[in-house]
Parts: C-alpha cells; structure tokens; sequence
C-alpha cells in the first residue's frame, strides 16, 4: 500500500513540476523585451548608451544600431548582450547623421532575425564632424561611411591600402593605435595639373602628414602639412602658392577614401577564396 502511495507521489510531483515549468516559461514570454536608450537626438560622434532589460541572457542574442527603414535582416552596428544578464547597458558610437532604429534580437537562436524590441534615434551632425578644407591653415578633412565594417576590419584595411598605396614612395606609418582606431604616416603624390597648369611643375610632388581616424563603419582622414618639393625649374619647397591648386590636391587627396573603401571590398572577396 505504501509502495502505491508513494507512487502516486512522485507522479503528482512530476505533473505539478511540468505545469509550474509551463506557468513560468508563459510567464516570460508575456514580458515585453525593451530597450531604449539614454536620448533620442544625438549628434555624430557621441556615445550611444543602450538600456536592454527582460533579456533571456541567451549567448547568441544582440542588439543592433541600423538606418530606419532597412529590412530587419541588416545588422548594421551590433554587439552581443552580455551572457546571464537580463537587463544591462551596451554602448555605441553614433553613426553618421540620419535617422536610426535600435533593434534587440533575443532567443536568435531559435527565432532568427525577429526583432523583440525597437526604439527609434535621431543623429545630427556637428562641425566638429563635419567635412573641411582651408587653404589657409593648409588642413583638408573627409569622413567616409563604410556599411557593414568593424573599426578592427578598417583599421587592418587602411594599413594595407597604406603600404601598397605609397610603397614606392616610401610612406611611413608614425604611430598606429588599434584599440583607439589611429594611423598617422607620411607620404607624397604627383602634383595634381592639367594642360597649361603643368608647365614649369611636371616634376613637382606634395608631401603631406595623412590621418586616419576610425570608428565601427566610418573613417576621417585628416591631411595636414602639405608642401610642395620639385627641380623643374629651379629648386622649390613649400606651401602650395595658389588656392586652385590647394583645391586640386584635396581632390586627389580626399579620393583615397573611395579608393580605400574599394579595396576593402578586395580584401574581403580574398578572405572568402
């Protein structure tokens, strides 16, 4: 008799246990995962904190920063949420000005690409962000986007394109720093004319100082020092004498962003042989 007693026991016990597990998961899944962040406005460049809460702490669950409006499968700027936390911060670099949907992704494992939660951001810029030139202060600055590539991925391609770009010009890198995203080197191109212009500078170079500044999906280069070396014609060394010519150079110089951002894409069609 006691034998069935006890039986009896251990099946009420395994059915109360399967129907507590069964209230509980419910529970969880009527909890609305949330995220949202510390401002809706930002300007370029700043941080982005990111308030996730009611996360399953899952390893493979993440939260994205991606432009509004694109599909949810675009993974745009992500990071993954910490493993075991339920709630949490991430934080982000603001990416160039537009407008944005912060996106969280819990239990991808078994459900995809199916957002738990939005919050929509805003990012303007700001003159320190923003693109300049003065032939006065002989500085040109350009900040390039590149969708879809880490800071470590830019930083390795801009190394490359830098040595292949300049070998023969013996261009060399000063300082490098890949835990800020900085490369800062010399080298010289061929004084940018056309017809005319050429006349007396065919032999003529610019040097200049070259600064790479990266973050996640975006560069800024930065070309200071700029002077003019050349034997045609006498010898000559300095400042580049005419603004035409200064506006010449920053467009050959502010090419090497496209060009860069060419080769990424060469590099990564090489990692997929």
């Amino acid at each position: 008799m006691k034998s069935i007693i006890t039986k009896d026991r251990q099946i009420y016990s395994i059915i109360i246990s399967i129907i507590f597990s069964l209230c509980y998961q419910t529970g969880l899944a009527g909890v609305a995962s949330l995220v949202s962040t510390d401002k809706d406005t930002y300007n370029y460049g700043e941080i982005i904190k990111v308030n996730f809460s009611n996360a399953l702490g899952k390893e493979s669950d993440w939260i994205c920063i991606a432009p509004s409006g694109s599909p949810d499968t675009e993974a745009g700027d992500y990071k993954n949420m910490p493993t075991g936390l339920a709630e949490g911060v991430l934080s982000f670099d603001a990416p160039s000005p537009g407008k944005y949907e912060v996106r969280a992704y819990y239990d991808y494992g078994r459900k995809g690409y199916v957002v738990s939660a939005r919050h929509n951001i805003l990012v303007t810029s700001t003159p320190e962000y923003e693109n300049s030139s003065s032939y006065k202060d002989g500085t040109i600055k350009k900040i390039f986007d590149a969708p879809g590539y880490s800071q470590e991925q830019i930083f390795d391609g801009a190394k490359i394109w830098i040595s292949e770009t300049f070998r023969s010009a013996k261009a060399v890198i000063e300082y490098e720093n890949k835990e800020t995203g900085t490369i800062i080197g010399n080298g010289n191109i061929q004084f940018p004319c056309q017809g005319w212009k050429c006349m007396g500078t065919s032999g003529w170079k610019v040097s200049f100082t070259m600064r790479t500044d990266i973050k996640n999906q975006r560069f800024r280069l930065t070309f200071t020092n700029l002077r003019v070396f050349g034997t045609d014609r006498g010898l000559y060394d300095g400042p580049i004498g005419r603004e035409s010519s200064f506006n010449d150079v920053k467009d050959k110089l502010s090419n090497f962003g496209n060009q860069m951002l060419e080769s990424f894409k060469k590099e990564k069609n090489k990692d997929n042989w």
